[in-house]
């Protein structure tokens, strides 16, 4: 019989996980923008509003909206 091993800690705990990005997406202008633009490119989902459309047309746009967002999201 084949196993998956689930790696350590909280990585494998899918329900924090899930509240946590919940959690954000409410709070978090820079995480919910970061969940358009990855929702578009990852599963070529129709952009939900004009700025992420603008974003995905662009690439040095959709390059510094990366960089900002991600350099937000550190702090």
């Amino acid at each position: 019989m084949n196993t998956i091993e689930k790696p350590p800690g909280e990585q494998a705990n899918f329900e924090l996980r899930n509240q946590t990005s919940t959690a954000l997406y409410k709070s978090n202008w820079d995480f919910r923008r970061l969940s358009w633009i990855r929702n578009a490119l990852a599963h070529g989902s129709k952009p939900i509003n004009e700025a992420t459309i603008k974003l995905l047309g662009a690439r040095q746009l959709l390059e510094q909206a990366l960089r900002d967002v991600l350099r937000t999201l550190r702090q």
